[in-house]
């Protein structure tokens, strides 16, 4: 009877009969391993929410004599280890749902915004990638903190920030 059970589990596997481990939503238990996420985390600042202001004395260099102050409002404000540590949970909130979704390769706008509401973030920003290609961008407030991100085929992104000198976690369009 082994000589007969060895050549059918081996044409089980050829033939791509073998079960799936599935979790409680229906995914696939190895869609995770599918798309890890690449988690980036700031060290928490010295000073909790205050970020140095722009310089009044002209940069070495050939630039114009205002750039330091007007792009002042790209240096994001750092935060204080409670924020942090509120941004590190909500990434762990969403972790698994996005890396479902990921392994899935469902990256549409609405899934996300679902799968992000289900883990408690109701108003994230939710968007397709700017230039076509499959994927979402992500972004929401948790407190000081800014959690953001993206799912692109193979990875999903979470990256914890304080807010922009605009107080956002997001350029604004205009700029």
């Amino acid at each position: 009877m082994t000589r007969l059970a060895v050549p059918l589990l081996a044409l089980a596997l050829l033939t791509g009969c073998t079960s799936e481990l599935r979790g409680s939503d229906g995914a696939s238990a190895n869609t995770a391993a599918r798309c890890p996420t690449e988690v980036r985390l700031p060290e928490p600042a010295s000073t909790p929410t205050s970020s140095p202001g722009p310089t009044r004395a002209n940069p070495p260099g050939d630039i114009a004599p205002h750039e330091v102050e007007n792009n002042g409002w790209k240096v994001r404000k750092g935060l204080s280890p409670d924020d942090r540590q509120a941004g590190a949970t909500a990434v762990e909130k969403i972790r698994k749902p996005l890396e479902s979704l990921c392994g899935n390769e469902n990256f549409t706008v609405d899934a996300t915004r679902r799968a992000l509401a289900d883990a408690g973030f109701t108003d994230p920003q939710v968007n397709g990638l700017r230039d076509g290609s499959p994927g979402v961008f992500y972004a929401f407030r948790v407190g000081a903190a800014c959690v953001q991100g993206d799912l692109t085929p193979g990875r999903v992104r979470a990256f914890v920030d304080g807010v922009n000198g605009e107080g956002s976690c997001v350029e604004v369009a205009s700029h």
